[in-house]
């Protein structure tokens, strides 16, 4: 014969089970709407271009060459974009950063760590949390 406290613990026991199936799903269809298509249409810049292989892009209105993104050196960045995209690498850099940096094995955020060398004093800027908007992507699209 089975007690009311054992009655009870299983009670509490389904409970539980119920939370955790419904906390995983909820979490995949968040993780689902961060996949969309148009989820990675971001970019901390608003103009980029290059010169051979190192990524020259403009920040808060000034022109630096890209020393690193989320502690992804340059030349990691453009080995990663090429081994994925092959041939469009220069237009994934440009157009579709969130998913190099995912391909370089970033993790998937809006806000990224930037170094940053200015073109004409040398000086490396380092921006913490720099955000990545649709607005800034659209403005390099507008560009080309």
């Amino acid at each position: 014969m089975i007690g009311t406290n054992s009655y009870a613990k299983l009670g509490i026991f389904c409970a539980l089970l119920v939370a955790f199936f419904v906390t995983g799903y909820l979490e995949e269809s968040s993780r689902a709407d961060r996949k969309r298509p148009d989820w990675k249409k971001i970019s901390p810049f608003t103009a980029v271009s290059f010169k051979d292989e190192s990524i020259l892009a403009e920040y808060e209105g000034i022109v630096y060459e890209v020393s690193s993104i989320e502690g992804i050196e340059s030349r990691e960045l453009v080995k990663a974009a090429k081994k994925r995209f092959r041939q469009e690498w220069q237009k994934r850099i440009r157009e579709d950063i969130a998913e190099v940096l995912l391909a370089a094995g970033a993790p998937d955020s809006i806000y990224v760590d930037l170094e940053l060398k200015n073109l004409e004093t040398g000086r490396v800027k380092s921006v913490s949390d720099a955000e990545m908007t649709r607005a800034n992507r659209s403005k390099i699209n507008k560009a080309l």
